[in-house]
């Protein structure tokens, strides 16, 4: 048995003046969804996140389905992407 050479550091704690981060996890038999999110979340609505969680349900059933490759479905994929910010 070989043994990490690397000592092991305690994880490190974000800095008091950091972004609060939330974290959900849903357990499945093959692996686990992850949603991460700040509590701030600025300008978005809960309608803006709502439909992109829509999205993100259809997205991932096309993928489970067999529907659509993963590759076919771009991951920046969300309302009112693609659209650029006025200058």
């Amino acid at each position: 048995m070989t043994l990490p050479t690397t000592p092991l550091t305690p994880a490190q704690l974000p800095a008091p003046d950091a972004p609060a981060i939330r974290t959900d996890l849903f357990s499945l038999s093959t692996g686990v969804i992850t949603i991460t999110w700040p509590t701030d979340l600025g300008d978005a609505t809960p309608e803006d996140v709502a439909a992109w969680l829509n999205l993100m349900s259809t997205k991932i059933g096309k993928v489970a389905k067999g529907k659509a490759p993963v590759s076919a479905i771009p991951d920046h994929a969300a309302p009112g992407a693609g659209h650029q910010a006025k200058r």
